[in-house]
């Protein structure tokens, strides 16, 4: 389990604003937005096109690698705010746009650590866009990390039906967080989450890097 001296201690979740500074990201995002331009050419297509087959970038990746100075930021402002050993495990780059638009459903993703190589204790999700209430944001259930972890699902099955959106009391718990850039919300693993329809289809960027901390040991 997650066990910071945090806030995210008590409830798995914890919303930090402007955790990075806007004006510090203006730079990087703008690299980054060269980069899907480029990829875009090397496909030999539109902005939009590519954007309609892509829309996550893992690390290594030339769409990444412009927030190399943030991610170590984030190191040491993350291992002071959790008076925690921390070690990044994982990164992407993720755009909900209009070729992307739909709900995520709620998910926990513990449930899908297979590979113990693989485990992370938490995720810090890092705006870089502003995101309202309209674009999907990201949705979490506080104080759910205590809970039963539920077998692994193909939620992107044809026959799929997310349960928990159709759950009153369980959407009755949910809270959304709409973000300014550079505003970040961290979850341990084991945090019910998913993203509403984007209502609006703009694009949406944000930077998730997922991290261990040292002493933690995955209970599966």
């Amino acid at each position: 389990m997650l066990t910071t001296d945090a806030e995210i201690l008590t409830n798995g979740v914890d919303f930090l604003p402007e955790l990075i500074n806007a004006k510090t990201l203006m730079v990087p995002i703008e690299a980054m937005h060269m980069h899907i331009d480029c990829c875009a050419r090397e496909m030999n297509c539109s902005r939009s096109h590519y954007l309609s087959s892509v829309s996550r970038w893992a690390a290594p990746s030339a769409i990444i690698e412009p927030f190399t100075d943030v991610i170590k930021s984030l190191h040491k402002k993350l291992e002071s705010y959790l008076n925690q050993s921390i070690k990044l495990t994982k990164t992407n780059v993720i755009c909900k746009n209009e070729y992307a638009c739909d709900a995520i459903p709620f998910h926990q993703d513990i449930a899908y650590h297979t590979n113990p190589k693989e485990y992370y204790s938490f995720t810090c999700w890092l705006s870089l866009s502003t995101i309202t209430i309209q674009d999907g944001p990201l949705l979490c259930v506080p104080e759910s990390s205590t809970g039963v972890i539920e077998p692994a699902v193909d939620f992107w099955g044809i026959d799929f039906i997310d349960q928990k959106a159709l759950d009153k009391n369980f959407i009755e718990k949910v809270v959304s967080y709409p973000c300014n850039i550079g505003d970040a919300v961290l979850f341990s693993a084991y945090i019910w989450h998913g993203s509403p329809q984007s209502q609006t289809k703009h694009d949406r960027y944000a930077l998730v890097t997922r991290w261990l901390i040292e002493e933690d040991v995955p209970l599966h």
